[in-house]
Parts: structure tokens; C-alpha cells; sequence
């Protein structure tokens, strides 16, 4: 099996970060040579970043696309956990919406499966609606979690 290469990710998060740091700043926040940081994620270079670089990058940059790209390359997908705060009432509210969301994604579901194909703009839709029915659910979970620990 051939893997992706995440060397010419971290180099793209650094030169063009999704949040508009430049890359000289964010070599300052990571103690790093702005020289060295890219040779570091440079292909022809002896100097190769250490996988120890790959999180303070993402997390600066604001991107999570070599996770998206390792998930995928393991059989799954990478969802970020929203971030949540509430009570019961929240998770009341919250299992609403994560119905609604479920059933919005089998409603394209069905919509798609009328003529018996699915054609790629019904395949990202599912796709589309998908994430934001699991996004709902792990929001619910989240709140529970959170309800839980206020003992509400």
C-alpha cells in the first residue's frame, strides 16, 4: 500500500496557513530559524521535520488537513469535537437537532436512491449532510458529558 506523504502538507500549512499566519511568524512561535523551518518541511532538504512539528503546526495554522489526510488513508474520517456548553436543557434541545440533522441526511439518502445511482452531487450531498448529522450527535454526546459533570 502506498501512504500519502505528509511532508508536502506540513509545507503547504506552513507557507500558506488556512488562518493567514505567515510563515515567519509562526517559525517565531514555534522557536524555530525561519531558514531552518523550511528546510525542514522542504523535500530536497538533508534537515526533515520531526512528527512532533505536525501538531503545533495545525494547531497555529488552524488546519486539520493531515489528519483529514491520515484518516483517510486508515479507513476512517477526522471530525473536530465541537466545542459545547449547557445543561439539560441543552441536550434537550441538542438531541432535536441532532434528529433533525439524521433525518435530513436520510432524506437526501432517499432522494439520491429514486433512480437507483448516485450521482456525485448526491454523493456530496450525503457526504455534506453526513458530517453534520454525526457533528450534531458528538455535540449531544459532548453536552451530556458536560451536563454530567455539573450533576444537572
Amino acid at each position: 500500500m502506498e501512504y500519502p506523504r505528509l511532508t508536502p502538507i506540513l509545507r503547504q500549512l506552513v507557507l500558506n496557513a488556512p488562518n493567514g499566519l505567515p510563515a515567519k511568524a509562526l517559525a517565531g512561535l514555534l522557536r524555530r530559524d525561519y531558514t531552518t523551518l523550511l528546510a525542514e518541511v522542504g523535500e530536497r532538504s538533508g534537515h526533515k521535520a520531526g512528527v512532533e512539528l505536525l501538531l503545533p503546526v495545525m494547531d497555529m495554522t488552524g488546519s486539520c488537513l493531515p489528519l483529514d489526510v491520515m484518516a483517510e488513508a486508515m479507513g476512517g474520517f477526522f471530525v473536530r469535537m465541537p466545542d459545547v456548553e449547557g445543561d439539560c436543557g441543552a441536550v434537550a434541545s441538542q438531541c432535536m437537532t441532532s434528529v433533525r440533522e439524521f433525518g435530513e441526511l436520510m432524506g437526501t439518502v432517499a432522494d439520491a436512491l429514486t433512480d437507483g445511482t448516485i450521482a456525485e452531487a448526491e454523493r456530496r450531498a450525503i457526504a455534506e449532510k453526513g458530517y453534520r448529522a454525526q457533528t450534531a450527535i458528538l455535540a449531544l454526546l459532548r453536552l451530556v458529558e458536560v451536563a454530567s459533570q455539573r450533576g444537572h
